[in-house]
């Protein structure tokens, strides 16, 4: 772990690892006493190395972005320098990967984004990882960056909004 030698694991090993990494972050995120509970499975997350596979890489994000736009009660201060490693290791694609192809699916973000007092934190992740400038191709996904660069809470909301309720009616019986 030291020597980030996790980078040079077989790659379904690697991925099932970070899977089961961001399964415990968000875990604690959505249990009681999350705030308390988050730092030791972001620390271990954090720890597994700078290069997340990509098949891990949507339940990664996932989970980190959780801890960083925490809950309408704050987030834990304790488990934010473990997300910011993770999403300052992200390069370019990494992150415009998980806008285009991910995002639009990931119905915690989302709900997250579409909520009054969490909303300001996402505008905080597009502002200081420069997410506007992703080359993201989806228009929706555009229109969202953009209006998060130019910190449009109102809009924001709503296209995150929208996104979610399609999300929500893919996943009805």
């Amino acid at each position: 772990m030291k020597v980030h030698g996790f980078d040079f694991v077989p790659e379904d090993l690697r991925s099932r690892t970070y899977i089961a990494a961001a399964k415990s972050v968000k875990d604690a995120h959505f249990a009681m006493n999350n705030f308390y509970n988050e730092p030791d499975p972001m620390k271990a997350l954090a720890s597994l190395g700078k290069t997340i596979p990509m098949p891990a890489l949507p339940a990664v994000m996932s989970a980190v972005l959780c801890v960083v736009l925490g809950n309408p009660y704050g987030v834990s201060h304790a488990a934010m320098p473990y997300a910011r490693q993770v999403l300052q290791a992200l390069t370019k694609e990494r992150w415009r990967y998980y806008l285009d192809e991910c995002l639009r699916g990931d119905d915690a973000i989302l709900a997250k984004i579409s909520s009054n007092s969490i909303v300001g934190r996402w505008l905080d992740v597009v502002s200081a990882y420069k997410l506007s400038e992703a080359e993201v191709v989806k228009p929706d996904l555009k229109k969202l960056l953009e209006a998060s660069d130019k910190r449009e809470k109102p809009v924001v909301q709503s296209i995150a909004s929208r996104m979610f309720d399609q999300v929500r009616v893919r996943a009805a019986p």
